[in-house]
């Protein structure tokens, strides 16, 4: 069933892509075996077969080009390190967990964290809905690790430089919060760019190599 939703996937994003692999298919079959298969004399019901045994061959080919790939592997260039791209649920993952979150690092649901949202999952899932109970042991991190931050706003939790990142208890292992994004007040819209991601990345990198024990993020 897997492998089907991610061919419903692929063939949903690429339609053309999928119908050109499979006239591709058809006619590259068709080009190998009609030489051969010319030899010989075929009834209608022969060719009828032949030409639906060509329809199926492109069709398969199709699918298997259209298929959403489950993983993707990639090299770093100049290290020993790979990055693994894999589909799925990133909460059922067993290893160590990254979450993005806002330089305030919400975690109340509704106002200030959807519940559809990967933080929301998260609080839901991994931390069965508690948000205080979260923001209390992200905010003992914080202030631990990088200071009381800054409170600029005194209905809202201390503010904390973008990048940021503390790594708190989720089951067996750690989930990574970062902080991503600025926060707009009073709208508490959350907006970040290219240089806020590659400042998470730096600070979040050196946070997982010294705390993940070697293990999978």
């Amino acid at each position: 069933m897997a492998w089907f939703h991610q061919l419903w996937l692929g063939v949903r994003r690429h339609p053309w892509r999928t119908s050109a692999s499979a006239f591709a298919a058809y006619s590259a079959c068709w080009t190998v075996t009609e030489p051969m298969l010319g030899f010989k004399v075929m009834g209608d019901s022969d060719g009828f077969w032949k030409v639906g045994g060509l329809i199926a061959i492109g069709l398969a080919y199709a699918g298997i080009q259209a298929a959403a790939p489950r993983s993707l592997d990639l090299r770093i260039p100049g290290t020993t390190s790979r990055v693994r791209i894999i589909t799925g649920d990133l909460l059922a993952f067993q290893g160590h967990k990254i979450v993005a979150t806002s330089e305030f690092f919400f975690t109340e649901l509704g106002v200030q964290v959807a519940r559809n949202s990967l933080l929301g999952k998260v609080i839901v899932d991994l931390y069965q809905g508690d948000g205080p109970r979260l923001g209390q042991m992200l905010q003992a991190g914080l202030a631990a690790q990088h200071g009381p931050g800054d409170r600029v706003d005194l209905t809202l939790p201390p503010r904390y430089p973008i990048g940021t990142t503390v790594a708190v208890q989720a089951d067996k292992h750690l989930a990574f919060f970062c902080a991503l994004s600025h926060v707009e007040r009073p709208s508490l819209k959350a907006t970040a760019d290219l240089s806020d991601l590659l400042t998470t990345l730096t600070e979040l990198w050196t946070s997982v190599r010294a705390k993940a024990n070697g293990e999978a993020v």
